[in-house]
């Protein structure tokens, strides 16, 4: 049990670490046309 619950944190961790990534992409893509 604590270690799905460990698994998940860390799949949320990277999920949004590559989410904040599009969006800085997004933003630079946005900003310079």
């Amino acid at each position: 049990m604590k270690k799905l619950m460990r698994r998940k944190l860390l799949n949320f961790a990277e999920t949004k670490k590559l989410f904040s990534l599009a969006s800085d992409r997004v933003c630079m893509s946005i900003k310079s046309p």
